[in-house]
């Protein structure tokens, strides 16, 4: 199993990855793991994939399906694929779907405001994301954001995307009262991107992000080892066929 992260320029947020896949690979020490960063990393991917499996399944710890996924990691799998030749490359699509469960998110926020003096019909919930250029990752945000918003109770709520889309955050900040924002970082790690929002809204209550909690990397596991025992169950749960219409 190789996990395939997106980088990072921050060295904590590298390491904090890494001690994700070691997490991983201690818990499952019958699973040979590895990993790899798609962008600021300096390893060849040769030099840290293990060729000897006949079975490789390929994990993009990202949070949303985005281009990423579509284009690079697939770019990846044919490389790979034409090295191993004979030996089979399995992609896993999307296994962080899980994480983006309302009721997780909501543990976040509520484990954020312990000993405050909060009114959540008085207060604005903004839902902060990295932002993308694949219009269904977006409306994933929305979504989410919608339910949260009708859930919980929120006086109001808004969409900012820390770049590459719009509305970006930086101007929702110039049109909301800072002292009843609520912003929930929809961020896998503590990069610059989540430093970029505690320095930008101080005055504001932001949520921890995804892996910031327990409860994040047991769920990941579980999707990864649901997915490994549906394989072994001969489900098409892992066919890339299951994709295309019937004509």
């Amino acid at each position: 199993m190789f996990f395939l992260g997106h980088g990072s320029y921050k060295i904590g947020t590298t390491a904090e990855f890494m001690y994700i896949v070691d997490l991983f690979k201690t818990l499952h020490p019958f699973i040979g793991t590895g990993f790899w960063l798609l962008e600021f990393g300096k390893v060849q991917l040769t030099d840290r994939f293990d060729f000897r499996f006949d079975i490789n399944i390929i994990v993009p710890m990202m949070l949303f399906n985005s281009k990423h996924v579509k284009y690079d990691v697939c770019l990846i799998c044919n490389f790979l694929q034409s090295k191993l030749k004979t030996k089979l490359v399995i992609l896993i699509t999307n296994p962080c779907s899980d994480l983006l469960n309302v009721k997780l998110i909501c543990k976040f926020f509520n484990r954020c405001i312990i000993n405050r003096n909060f009114g959540s019909s008085s207060n604005i919930l903004v839902l902060a994301s990295r932002g993308s250029s694949d219009v269904h990752s977006n409306s994933q945000v929305y979504l989410i954001n919608r339910i949260l918003w009708e859930g919980m109770g929120f006086g109001w709520c808004e969409v900012g995307f820390i770049g590459i889309t719009f509305p970006l955050l930086k101007y929702l900040q110039t049109t909301k009262t800072p002292s009843n924002v609520v912003v929930i970082p929809l961020l896998l790690f503590s990069g610059d991107l989540y430093n970029k929002l505690n320095k930008n809204f101080k005055s504001c209550i932001i949520t921890g992000y995804i892996f910031s909690h327990v409860q994040s990397v047991l769920i990941f596991f579980k999707r990864i080892r649901n997915l490994f025992n549906d394989y072994n169950l001969n489900n098409c749960v892992l066919c890339k066929h299951r994709f295309l219409s019937s004509t």
